[in-house]
């Protein structure tokens, strides 16, 4: 992980106000196993670029692996329609099935 930090490091500086490298963060963090930090990260980066796909999906599949799906799926539902994505509506319905709710 010591080179992609380097990397990612090089990328923040570089260009900061790309939200692709804030997810990049969330997901090198996730994969070190520091998924406390990665949510905190998605969230942080959700609060700057809130109709970034890329880190609304981060942020989501990080809740769902702390098997916070409810919350994964009251931050997604929202926020579908706006987005206009076919991959976060079926992660949003494949959610919905696993919590239990009605499918819209």
């Amino acid at each position: 992980f010591v080179g992609a930090k380097k990397l990612l490091d090089q990328a923040q500086v570089m260009v900061p106000d790309e939200p692709y490298v804030a997810t990049v963060a969330v997901q090198l963090l996730f994969l070190e196993g520091r998924r406390d930090q990665a949510l905190a990260r998605a969230r942080e980066a959700l609060a700057r670029w809130p109709s970034s796909r890329h880190v609304l999906h981060a942020a989501t599949i990080v809740l769902t692996h702390l098997s916070r799906h409810d919350e994964a799926l009251e931050l997604l539902a929202p926020r579908l329609n706006s987005m206009q994505s076919g991959m976060l509506a079926l992660f949003a319905s494949v959610l919905e099935q696993e919590c239990g709710r009605p499918e819209r």
